[in-house]
This record gives C-alpha cells, sequence and structure tokens, in this order.
C-alpha cells in the first residue's frame, strides 16, 4: 500500500478472501515492544467502540461516523495482526477545507456522545490517562524536554507555568474519549460513512484532548479557522501546554 505518511511502525496491505478484500496491519518482532501493546489496544478498543457507534447511527439519522470492523485476530510466533473489514474511501487530507470542518465537528460530537455512554465494566477494558498520569507525568517530560532543548527554556518553562495554574480546575472532569492520532490521514471518507482508522493509541482522559492536539498543527488550524464562528469546540489550556512540553521537539515550536 502506498501510505500518505511514510513510518515503519507496522506491515500493512490489502489481501482477498473468499473473493473479498481485508486490510491487515502486522506487528513484529522478538520482544513485545510499545507497538505490539498499541496494537492490542486497537483490538480492544474496536470490540467496544465499534457497537457504540453502530447504535449511535441508528439512533441519528443524520451520523455517519464509523470505524473498520475487526474480523480475526492472528498471534503466530512473534508476528500480531489484526484483520479488518476493507474501505474503499479517500482520506480527509484530499478533502476541501469545508468538508474537512464539517466532518471534524460530526467525529468530535459523535466521540464525546459516546464518552458519556460508558459503562463501568467497559471504562474497566479501555486505557486510562486521569490526573494522576498528568501529575506524575508534567515535571518528569518538563525535565527531558529542557535537558534536550535548553535553547526553549522560557517557552517550556512558561508551558508548565500555565499547566500548574489550571491543574485545579480539572478535578471535576470526566473521562472521555482521546483518539490521540486524529490526523486527516487517519479518516476515510467514502460514499457512505466517515470512518476513523488506527485507535491503537486510544485512551479515556480530559475531555478535547483530540481537538488541542490537532489545532498545534498549521494545517488544521486553518480547517478550523475557517469557520471558527460556528466551530462548537476548543481547546483546552492544560492539555495544551502538556502537549507543547511533551511534543516541543516534534512540533518544532518556535519563539514566535
Amino acid at each position: 500500500i502506498k501510505k500518505e505518511i511514510k513510518d515503519k511502525e507496522y506491515g500493512i496491505g490489502v489481501y482477498e478472501y473468499k473473493g473479498k478484500k481485508v486490510f491487515i496491519k502486522t506487528w513484529s518482532g522478538k520482544i513485545k515492544n510499545f507497538r505490539y501493546y498499541f496494537l492490542i489496544n486497537d483490538y480492544i478498543v474496536n470490540k467496544i467502540l465499534y457497537e457504540k457507534l453502530s447504535f449511535y447511527r441508528a439512533s441519528n439519522k443524520r451520523a455517519r461516523i464509523n470505524m473498520p470492523k475487526v474480523i480475526d485476530y492472528i498471534h503466530l510466533g512473534n508476528s500480531l495482526s489484526i484483520v479488518y473489514e476493507y474501505i474503499e474511501g479517500k482520506t480527509l487530507t484530499l478533502m476541501p477545507l469545508e468538508i474537512q470542518t464539517k466532518v471534524l465537528s460530526e467525529i468530535l460530537t459523535a466521540l464525546n456522545k459516546i464518552s458519556e455512554s460508558f459503562t463501568e465494566e467497559e471504562k474497566k477494558q479501555l486505557p486510562k490517562r486521569t490526573l494522576l498520569f498528568y501529575f506524575v507525568s508534567l515535571p518528569f517530560f518538563t525535565f527531558l524536554t529542557l535537558a534536550s532543548n535548553i535553547g526553549g527554556y522560557k517557552i517550556i518553562l512558561r508551558s508548565l507555568v500555565n499547566c500548574l495554574a489550571v491543574f485545579k480546575s480539572l478535578k471535576k472532569t470526566r473521562l472521555h474519549i482521546a483518539h490521540r492520532d486524529l490526523k486527516f490521514h487517519n479518516i476515510l471518507v467514502s460514499s457512505s460513512d466517515t470512518y476513523i482508522l488506527d485507535w491503537e493509541r486510544m485512551v479515556l482522559t480530559i475531555p478535547d484532548y483530540d481537538i488541542t492536539q490537532l489545532s498545534l498543527h498549521p494545517s488544521v488550524k486553518s480547517c478550523i479557522d475557517l469557520d471558527s464562528k460556528n466551530f462548537p469546540y476548543i481547546s483546552n489550556t492544560f492539555l495544551k501546554n502538556y502537549i507543547l512540553i511533551h511534543q516541543y521537539s516534534d512540533l518544532k515550536i518556535k519563539k514566535n
């Protein structure tokens, strides 16, 4: 498969089985690293969210948000493969800005609604990033980022102060779905539905994680700014500064 974003995280391919196409994602290696456990998470999340999204569409005639269904799970020696239904469509990257804004809003609405419907048993099966996680990891990531990006210490320390200033206000927030990789190349638009791909990083965490992460990327910011008055979602101040610290090098932040 020709991928929009080139990486070596997994082997992927489209195969034919009994006259039908399937999509397969494979991890391989001698040591089970975090990529292996991400793929396990993708499998678990799919089993829960596929039904949730089906119910959401059934109760909302205008809803088009979906995800490819897991067909099979294959564990052989030093490899793990997940077999999904094959979806024909185009990534959101290739769509006009107006469509991108509309689809993004529909996805965030669907994920927020579903977040409110989890049972306690379902929550136990899903990974979480609670306030305790952020409280413990914030100083750790700040230290690592400062050590490797000492020239940006003013921005990094300012972000730390901003995080601490609003941390107390988060105590009463309920955990929501965060895809954590909701880039436009992971959203597939078909003739009937919009499919969200690559759920391996999904967690339950502070609300508005996805829109906060997306708003830090110029291409998505342009999409949001196009209809900012009607776009109902805004960044979370704590998460914005936390992500700036955690992903400082990746985001290539400059003083301006």
